[in-house]
């Protein structure tokens, strides 16, 4: 048939249209179905319009082409609600629908955005194997009794924003980007995600949530998590989805990017990327559980020049760090702080030496954030930045991460000495610190510390440390007469100082004992207080050495 138009109409019956073909627009606005209604297989061909639609039964859409759009806002849906078995979308609004039922959308496929604001799903909802070459738009949704939702594949953004979850919820999601903001987890949730950029700003998790990356691909499963069955084929095994993915330049591990304004004390984060997330704004982050491999930015790779293009040292050591720190670094010097957001050109220059290598390829998401929230993001100051990594420091000692709280906490005394004043006794002595042993974390540092002290007291020993030695000699008195002894007497002579052998080994003495002396080399004035503090500063940066060493082995 060509266009139909069933507007406000009353269908007191069982209603079939079963493989039915509808070459024009479709229009069921108001319609009214006291009874069950049956579309399964059947074509649209042109836009299809169930607004305010009633279903008093059960709805089958199973097998059904939308090949335009297909509009369902405020439908109310009575029984049980099915668009599986390979339905076809070519866009799809359920906006304030109502799903009274369960509803099925497995295997479906939305070739453009599908929205679902302010939907009502009082029953179970299933989106397994559903593809989404849009979006996903579950805004201001309502789960009272869903389970599971996916695995589904969205090629841009699975939006889950102000949706509000009554029981524990399983996402699994193939997908571009999920945001979950403002979302409540009422029961908390599981979360196995592949490829996505998450933001969860503003999340309320009620219980234990986890969010993780699902390392195996997606498999269908039948009768919920649990199948008796077992796992069926792999989903989303096209080539063609995996090189969509490539092309746009995500990998296989999602990315965590914000949690502002998340209580994050239920939190569990397994295998994800965190090198752009931000964890500024997020409560109670010392409470954070984070498992499996590190993945914070590293601290630039920048060599120090010399004699030309000859580099040897790295300027900045090996650290994890934070992506506010990437930002801030980038940022100084600029007159004004700079902006990312407005400074493109500054912000996606990947050679900015600003800092020695400190750049914002580690904060080329902020933009992305920014747009999804509406939120401007803040850039941190150092004694704020102090505070994220003390907090991240306990969690990871909580967590019995020792090397990565040893990273965290060589951060937190980085961004305390930026924050001192820059001509105070405090940033004086954490520059020492800094300098001597990398705030107790480099072993290297205080052993090369050591070995100057070592060879500054040398020097200071051969040259003004040691007292001129005297010897004894017996020479004559008087020439005794024929046959007569000699008379011999007693003469102190100069004998010079001791030379740079005795001063290496008094230097090593004194800078390894602590009360014990050598009086067999006399020392000046100046020798006794270099050799006082080598026998403060030896023992000081041995341990100093062991505790970095310890810091690193330690599990």
């Amino acid at each position: 048939m060509h266009g139909a138009s069933f507007r406000d109409a009353w269908f007191n019956g069982d209603t079939k249209f079963d493989r039915a073909q509808f070459g024009g627009d479709a229009r069921f606005d108001g319609a009214r179905f006291l009874h069950g209604a049956s579309f399964r297989d059947a074509w649209f061909n042109g836009n299809t319009k169930f607004d305010r639609a009633q279903f008093g039964g059960d709805a089958r859409f199973d097998g059904a082409r939308f090949l335009h759009g297909a509009s369902f806002p405020k439908a109310r849906c009575g029984g049980d609600t099915g668009f599986a078995r390979f339905a076809r979308f070519f866009a799809a609004s359920f906006r304030e629908a109502q799903f009274n039922g369960d509803t099925r959308f497995d295997g479906a496929r939305f070739f453009h955005n599908a929205w679902f604001r302010g939907a009502r799903f009082l029953g179970n909802a299933r989106f397994m194997g559903t593809q989404f070459d849009g979006d996903a738009r579950l805004e201001e949704a309502f789960l009272e009794a869903e389970h599971i939702l996916g695995p589904v594949l969205v090629k841009e953004r699975l939006a889950l924003d102000e949706t509000t979850v009554t029981q524990h919820l399983v996402v699994e999601a193939f997908a571009r980007q999920v945001t979950c903001i403002a979302t409540e987890f009422k029961q908390g949730a599981t979360i196995r995600l592949r490829r996505a950029d998450v933001v969860l700003d503003g999340c309320m998790f009620g219980r234990p949530t986890t969010v993780s990356f699902a390392q195996l691909p997606f498999r269908e499963r039948i009768g919920g998590l649990t199948p008796e069955g077992g796992l069926q084929d792999i989903l989303f095994k096209d080539k063609e989805e995996e090189e969509a993915f490539e092309q746009k330049g995500q990998r296989t591990r999602p990315r965590l990017l914000s949690m502002r304004g998340t209580d994050v004390s239920n939190l569990t984060l397994v295998e994800l990327n965190l090198r752009h997330c931000l964890f500024q704004g997020a409560h109670k982050r010392a409470e954070i559980r984070i498992v499996g491999t590190p993945q914070f930015a590293d601290s630039p790779n920048y060599r120090m020049p010399l004699f030309g293009r000859i580099r040897l040292w790295r300027r900045w050591t090996r650290r994890q760090v934070l992506a506010e720190e990437h930002w801030y670094r980038s940022c100084r010097g600029r007159e004004g702080g700079g902006n990312p957001l407005s400074d493109k050109e500054h912000w996606y220059d990947p050679c900015n030496c600003h800092e020695g290598g400190w750049n914002a390829p580690e904060s080329k998401t902020l933009e992305c954030v920014a747009n999804v929230t509406g939120q401007e993001i803040e850039r941190l100051t150092p004694d704020r930045l102090a505070s994220v990594y003390r907090a991240l420091r306990k969690a990871q000692e909580d967590n019995k991460n020792e090397p990565g709280a040893a990273d965290f906490y060589y951060g937190e005394m980085e961004m305390r000495r930026l924050a001192a004043p820059v001509r105070s006794v405090e940033r004086a002595l954490l520059s020492a610190y800094k300098a001597i042993s990398g705030y107790g974390l480099r072993a290297s540092r205080a052993v090369a510390a050591l070995l100057v002290v070592l060879a500054l007291g040398t020097i200071g020993f051969a040259t003004v440390g040691f007292a001129d030695l005297n010897r004894v000699e017996y020479r004559p008195a008087t020439s005794g007469a024929a046959g007569q002894p000699a008379v011999y007497q007693q003469v102190t002579v100069p004998a010079g100082r001791p030379g740079w052998g005795a001063a290496i080994d008094q230097s090593i003495d004194s800078a390894t004992a602590l009360l014990r002396t050598d009086q067999s080399r006399p020392l000046t004035a100046t020798g006794r207080a270099i050799e006082v503090a080598l026998r403060v500063l030896g023992p000081l940066l041995l341990g100093l050495a062991v505790l970095a060493v310890r810091g690193r082995v330690k599990r």
